[in-house]
């Protein structure tokens, strides 16, 4: 890729993201990713909700690149931010929405990648006892899944070993009747998490491949989902994806692309399937 080859993009992280972020960009791209941990990212937020995040998930990841390219003077940046809530149709399902952003200061253009997965390690539990702790960290693939701690105002995210955290809650249920564990949701603690972000990642570079027919920047990305595919039989609109809208980066170029082969299965329909 002619824009971003043999270029050197900072990324802002403390925990770790360039493992899964630098391979993929050095050997799409050609981006030699580097490290900037010297701003706390903490500062945007964090998912133990002792700092709460200001800005919309979008606006917190181009904050922390723009942070990155401040620091460096430099001119190309990366920085990732992620979120977990429920699943808009299925509720009891946690979400897990990842968002990777490239900033280009030299072409003055912002390039996303979108990825989410409902395969989550994100849990919470209250326990009485060490015994209850431990069935709760085997359970969630501790240690290389990290937990967190809370007792009162009071939290812990370093432990790092079984013994070392039996310890930590065998302390501090001698001084609470209910302590919190839940899992920790950074990116150096949560494998499956990591998988997502490296998704996001491809996706980035498949939409800087996606180059814009009126001006030729790369970029393009899904702006907008249509809803209602024809039924195959029937031809009532169903909830299936119709189209997707592409946009562009720099211009005001949109590009509609049907989705699959322009019906759905009447499966999806109400009128044929109700």
């Amino acid at each position: 890729m002619r824009f971003f080859a043999q270029r050197q993009a900072v990324l802002v992280t403390m925990h770790g993201k360039e493992s899964v972020i630098g391979p993929v960009l050095a050997a799409e791209l050609g981006i030699n990713v580097v490290v900037l941990p010297t701003i706390n990212t903490d500062q945007f937020g964090t998912f133990t909700g002792d700092i709460a995040r200001r800005d919309s998930q979008y606006q917190t990841a181009l904050a922390k690149a723009l942070a990155g390219i401040t620091a460096t003077s430099g001119d190309l940046a990366l920085a990732s931010e992620g979120s977990f809530g429920p699943h808009p149709d299925v509720p009891w399902l946690t979400v897990n929405r990842e968002l990777v952003v490239l900033v280009d200061r030299r072409h003055d253009w912002v390039l996303e990648g979108w990825a989410t997965s409902v395969e989550t390690s994100a849990a919470r539990r209250d326990v009485t006892t060490v015994a209850e702790a431990l069935a709760f960290c085997q359970g969630v693939g501790f240690p290389a899944q990290g937990v967190i701690v809370r007792a009162g105002e009071q939290l812990f995210k370093e432990c790092v070993t079984v013994a070392a955290l039996e310890a930590l809650v065998a302390a501090l249920l001698r001084q609470h009747e209910v302590i919190q564990l839940e899992t920790d949701l950074r990116a150096h603690r949560n494998p499956k998490r990591r998988v997502v972000i490296r998704l996001a990642t491809e996706q980035l570079v498949a939409n800087a491949r996606r180059l814009c027919p009126a001006c030729g920047a790369p970029g393009m990305r899904v702006v907008e989902t249509i809803y209602g595919l024809p039924c195959e039989w029937c031809g009532t609109p169903t909830h299936q994806r119709k189209a997707q809208v592409f946009g562009c980066v720099r211009c005001t170029h949109r590009d509609e692309q049907v989705c699959g082969d322009g019906v759905a299965a009447a499966e999806y329909c109400e009128m044929c399937n109700p």
